[in-house]
């Protein structure tokens, strides 16, 4: 058995520069299971990523092993512009790229037979496999073929061990800034004794392991997502029914149809990052959409509201009154510090014996003296008697204000529930584009019309 040759100074350096590169993207690259690909020293290795490729996948795999790894992309693959950068990535990292039909596929298959045979790893994306399952299903037949007569015809790939990949890029809309990696259970090969019809059998294994992606969502997730897409388009189709005067059908018969089922379930399978960023930006809606349902019964429900005068008294006694109120909390902090510490002060909600109120008040009439004796030291009796007139005032009027804070809140609200009805419906349009541009850029890779 042949030992992989160590990687050249190009390759590594090109490296380095990727890892670099993925640190500033992501924050964090994991690799999961990553026992899972065999050491230098025991051979070659065929990895399998169950999505479409990318350059920035194909770097991030690379990146990630201390062995060298070659990746076969397409010519048309996306992730990073430029037609020079493309080539020095290319280049630096012993790239194939090839273009989309079987026999470019093939040919350039060929080309990384040295790497096998030389106890190197290769990668192979799985074109297609969102918009075309039978061509994907074409080409887990082609590598299961590729790579069987491999492993009978050279002794180094003997047992040739293929290891089914996938790979979490989050796009920029998610929280989320770590890319992960996950290797599955490595599938050998049969060797030349091995029948014939072993080889479609292990195709299907192949497929079988790329279908269960570890990064999917589950089934009640993605049901419960397209549950809420389908009530969301319900949603538009009777605001618009109700802003023009036609005919009107029962609105809960219209419902989402198979073709946008089946683009969720392969997105899932093969793509789930791209499901997962919808799934938060209907979320994000929902939870807004929650907010300002929450705003509204709550401005419905205060009567003062519907009162002009009371408004313009609210909103001036807010305005007028907070430097008052922030005198009072920044006069009497520390009272309010000496009463947390001993853990006597006031809880919402819990009724105070009368003991209890006389402690209140002596403790922060202690502590009011003691700060006008420090103000008295400092800038005199004529300011400390100043200063004392207006503690007790400034006190009171702290708890007014406090007071008055959940009705300049409910004020804020009644003032902001048209504009939060114009963010709603721009969040709405932002996330119906964002669906519509999924949808058709698969419906486009199948050769459908929307």
């Amino acid at each position: 058995m042949h030992e992989q040759e160590s990687p050249s100074i190009l390759y590594r350096v090109g490296r380095k520069l990727v890892r670099v590169v993925c640190g500033l993207l992501f924050h964090r690259v994991r690799v999961l299971h990553s026992e899972a690909l065999p050491a230098a020293s025991e051979g070659p290795a065929l990895l399998v990523v169950g999505q479409p490729s990318t350059l920035l996948g194909a770097a991030l795999l690379a990146a990630c092993f201390d062995r060298p790894v070659q990746c076969l992309v397409e010519s048309r693959a996306g992730g990073l512009p430029g037609s020079r950068l493309r080539r020095a990535l290319a280049r630096c990292l012993n790239m194939v790229f090839y273009e989309g039909d079987a026999s470019a596929w093939q040919k350039a298959w060929l080309a990384c037979q040295e790497t096998i045979e030389n106890g190197g790893v290769v990668t192979v994306f799985l074109e297609h496999a969102v918009s075309n399952p039978q061509g994907a299903a074409q080409l887990l037949e082609a590598v299961a073929t590729l790579a069987e007569s491999m492993a009978n015809r050279s002794p180094v790939a003997r047992r040739l061990p293929v290891v089914p990949v996938h790979l979490l890029l989050p796009v920029a809309r998610l929280a989320a800034s770590e890319a992960f990696v996950h290797l599955g259970e490595p599938l050998l090969m049969p060797v030349a004794a091995a029948p014939a019809d072993d080889r479609p059998r292990l195709a299907s294994v192949l497929a079988e392991a790329l279908r269960r992606n570890v990064f999917a969502p589950q089934a009640a997730d993605t049901q419960r997502f397209l549950n809420d897409l389908a009530a969301l388009f319900r949603h538009r189709l009777e605001e618009e029914w109700s802003r023009r005067n036609v005919w009107r059908q029962d609105i809960d018969s219209f419902g989402l149809s198979g073709f946008v089922k089946d683009w969720a379930e392969r997105s899932n399978q093969m793509e789930p990052v791209r499901l997962i960023d919808l799934c938060q930006a209907l979320n994000d809606y929902r939870e807004a959409e929650r907010r300002w349902s929450l705003w509204r019964l709550q401005v419905e429900a205060a009567a003062w509201l519907k009162s002009g005068w009371r408004r313009a008294w609210v909103a001036a006694e807010s305005l007028v009154g907070l430097p008052v109120a922030l005198w009072g909390l920044v006069n009497h902090l520390f009272a309010g510090v000496v009463l947390k510490l001993a853990r006597q002060w006031p809880r919402r909600g819990v009724e105070l014996q009368a003991r209890n109120w006389m402690f209140l008040g002596l403790a922060i009439a202690l502590c009011d003296a003691l700060q006008v004796a420090v103000v008295a030291q400092k800038g005199g009796r004529a300011t400390a008697g100043f200063y004392a007139a207006t503690l007790p005032v400034a006190g009171l009027y702290l708890l007014r204000y406090a007071r008055l804070i959940p009705r300049t809140r409910l004020l804020w609200f009644f003032w902001s529930l048209d504009a939060g009805q114009a963010d709603l419906e721009r969040r709405q349009e932002a996330f119906v584009e964002r669906f519509n541009a999924a949808r058709n850029a698969w419906a486009g890779a199948l050769g459908v019309v929307c």
